[in-house]
């Protein structure tokens, strides 16, 4: 308390003599807010938006389907309050700059946001286009298991783009792995004995669904398998690397490094350790990699250089 008064005291004393810095004005607001426009993002991934109109305040939008829309600003100065009054969809209303919605009805819908400063406010009206999906699409699907270990299967494991418009997914792996079904678009399993399985995914959205065959072969477990031809790995001194080492083979369960007194640790059970170098050498080591089949051996070299000298 002693102190506040203190404080209280000197900046009356520097107000009176006239010197000092200018007491603190908050900066002035620009101005009422001006909305310049609103933006669209469907949050499910593979589910395209409908092409949106040129120059026209009309948001199109799958119904069922959950979209974030948010309003930009041209003009004005935060605070600004918002008042989103939305038709056609879920929720009916929001007070936040953006809002998560789901339209629930076919049709164009009258929609507004408000933005509020204390200079003004202003209205944005749009209408809100809800068309019905196509239908989803993917396609047929192999997928490669290794026994006893975990593995993800779904759109993620697939490099082509070949799903649109998918909002549901069924999932029957043909008693390959566990879990055996799922309605998850990416689902973590674990492959059972080898053998081919053949299973199903239906995919689906309101207009309706697709399904396709998905053929899981578990393959038979074999050792790792890893490059023999002698790996430069390199580095500064004094400073961390992770080293890393190609399995063309079957999966492991155990790492072994011999770092080759190239750094601390001397040795890791890692997968990718974490090391941080020595002195400047020229170092050699090892790596093995081992599951319950068998193991493979690499040797490597870990070239420690010196750190460059800096000219000012």
């Amino acid at each position: 308390m002693r102190e506040i008064k203190i404080l209280a005291l000197i900046a009356i004393m520097v107000l009176a003599d006239g010197c000092g810095p200018p007491p603190y004005e908050p900066e002035p607001l620009q101005g009422p807010p001006l909305i310049s426009s609103i933006s669209d993002v469907c949050t499910i991934g593979g589910m395209h938006t409908p092409e949106q109109p040129a120059g026209s305040r009309v948001i199109s939008a799958y119904v069922g389907v959950p979209y974030r829309l948010s309003a930009g600003l041209s003009t004005g100065k935060e605070p600004v309050l918002w008042l989103w009054e939305i038709s056609g969809a879920t929720p009916d209303s929001c007070t936040e700059q953006g809002v998560n919605l789901t339209p629930v009805a076919v049709g164009n819908f009258t929609c507004q946001v408000t933005a509020t400063n204390k200079l003004g406010s202003d209205i944005y009206d749009f209408t809100l286009n809800v068309v019905m999906p196509p239908l989803p699409t993917y396609s047929d699907k192999w997928i490669y298991l290794w026994p006893g270990f975990p593995a993800t299967i779904g759109r993620g494991d697939f490099y082509e783009p070949d799903y649109t418009h998918i909002q549901y997914w069924s999932w029957d792996f043909g008693g390959a792995c566990s879990p055996n079904l799922s309605t998850t678009q990416d689902t973590e399993v674990i492959a059972g004995a080898p053998g081919i399985y053949h299973g199903n995914v239906t995919v689906s959205n309101a207009s309706g669904s697709n399904t396709y065959d998905v053929t899981v072969s578990v393959k038979e477990l074999i050792a790792p398998e890893l490059p023999q031809q002698d790996q430069v790995l390199s580095g500064y001194t004094g400073r961390s690397t992770h080293p890393t080492w190609p399995n063309s083979g079957g999966p492991a369960t155990s790492w072994s490094w011999n770092l080759g007194g190239a750094g601390t640790p001397a040795t890791s059970t890692e997968e990718s350790p974490v090391m941080h170098l020595g002195a400047p050498e020229t170092y050699h080591g090892t790596v093995m990699a081992s599951n319950a089949i068998g193991s493979a051996t690499a040797p490597f070299t870990i070239e420690v250089l010196p750190l460059p000298a800096f000219h000012h």
